[in-house]
């Protein structure tokens, strides 16, 4: 087995008004493989839904007993290892997923949604399927975040779209709320979102090499028409699986 080396633990910002505890830990990443899941279901044929959320939900799934040391992280208060699966591991959504799915098998399709620690309730007797799926939940001992659940709503955001019997759309008030860049890293970063050559110059130019960092009205132009491009965005409807592609 190889060295054990304890991994950084990092705190990172969450909504609304919190924070989360994950590690970065660098021998569980590189004895892992990487897994891929498709986790982006269609729901815009519904016209109602409840929008559930879980209470850090990679936090509710137990570690494996002989995998509780390779999550050794080190913080101010001393040394210490997870009894449960932590966020930073290369791997945690994958089996998150896989565990969300076996639990809740008979409702997936029919009533319910799982999107990693998400969860939309849908269908025609929505009191019903609502109700049920509560009870389940409490029979597994899985928490849920109640200031982040909607209940009998017509849109909800899914993975940063807006999810409605409209179709689906970019959420714009996400877009809205950027900031104005303050520093390289932020232009390099919201270019890698929105990279639209002609009306970006001003802000590529800040890029180049010995360019003092002074975000200028032009550049503060070009920021606010990407803005209004990637909150504008197309509808896209429901797909019609029963026809041919």
């Amino acid at each position: 087995m190889p060295r054990l080396i304890p991994a950084v633990s990092l705190m990172t910002p969450k909504q609304p008004s919190s924070f989360g505890f994950a590690i970065e830990a660098p021998m569980v990443v590189a004895l892992s493989g990487l897994a891929g899941v498709f986790i982006f279901l269609i729901l815009a044929k519904h016209a109602y839904f409840c929008y559930l959320d879980g209470y850090s939900g990679f936090l509710q799934i137990p570690a494996h007993p002989n995998d509780k040391e390779k999550t050794t992280y080190t913080c101010l208060y001393g040394t210490f290892a997870y009894r449960l699966m932590p966020f930073g591991l290369c791997n945690a959504p994958t089996t998150f997923r896989r565990c969300m799915m076996a639990i809740f098998f008979s409702f997936i399709g029919k009533s319910l949604e799982v999107f990693m620690d998400e969860f939309s309730v849908h269908g025609p007797n929505l009191t019903d399927a609502f109700q049920t799926f509560l009870r389940y939940f409490t029979e597994v001992h899985l928490v849920l975040n109640w200031k982040k659940c909607h209940f009998v709503v017509t849109e909800g955001v899914v993975l940063v779209h807006v999810v409605s019997n409209r179709g689906i759309e970019v959420d714009r008030a996400k877009i809205e709320r950027l900031p104005p860049l303050t520093n390289v890293k932020g232009v390099c970063s919201f270019l890698g979102h929105a990279d639209f050559p002609k009306v970006v110059y001003p802000l590529t130019e800040l890029l180049a090499k010995d360019t003092m960092f002074v975000f200028t009205s032009s550049c503060l132009d070009a920021f606010d028409k990407l803005k209004k491009a990637l909150s504008s965005g197309p509808h896209y409807p429901t797909a019609r699986l029963v026809t041919s592609f």
